[in-house]
């Protein structure tokens, strides 16, 4: 049985599959990580040309089958490109460093809303470059992603001596 979705979704990673289509890694807030088939983006008209490029942000419309390993999006629209991300190498190899973060630790039809959400905050506060060191946006995420994995932080106490610490590193 097939049913339709539409869905915002963060573009992790594409792949040429064909000499017309394309295959794309999304990360979804309900949907986790999934990978469809874009038929056709790759032609030069295609409504997918240049929409489904890395780290941009898109509403999809995808026909998903539960029989199938990879589904087929129908309809895509841009979001946001994070332009600003792109124009500094640094902060590009942030979101990046975060996108590859997503694709190792986020599973398939996972609701996935909450880290999604922070996600979208994070790259919208590097691309609105809020922090002048980008560095510390991989740090938070990295510290957000690995709470929500389950492995918790206590930076009140010690672990070594067990008193409160006189200074933070970060």
């Amino acid at each position: 049985m097939t049913q339709t979705i539409k869905t915002d979704a963060l573009v992790i990673h594409s792949q040429r599959w064909s000499e017309t289509s394309k295959i794309v890694e999304l990360f979804t807030p309900n949907m986790g990580y999934l990978k469809v088939l874009a038929k056709g983006a790759l032609r030069p008209k295609s409504e997918f040309r240049g929409v489904l490029e890395n780290l941009n942000r898109i509403e999809a419309l995808i026909s998903l089958r539960e029989t199938r390993g990879l589904q087929i999006i129908t309809e895509v629209y841009l979001i946001d490109a994070y332009s600003n991300i792109r124009e500094d190498l640094n902060s590009t190899a942030i979101a990046f460093s975060i996108l590859e973060l997503i694709r190792a630790y986020v599973r398939y039809n996972e609701n996935a809303r909450i880290l999604y959400d922070f996600t979208v905050e994070s790259f919208y506060a590097l691309n609105q470059k809020t922090q002048p060191e980008p560095m510390i946006f991989l740090l938070k995420f990295m510290l957000f992603l690995s709470e929500y994995l389950g492995f918790g932080w206590n930076f009140n106490t010690c672990h070594v001596c067990e008193k409160p610490p006189q200074s933070f590193p970060l």
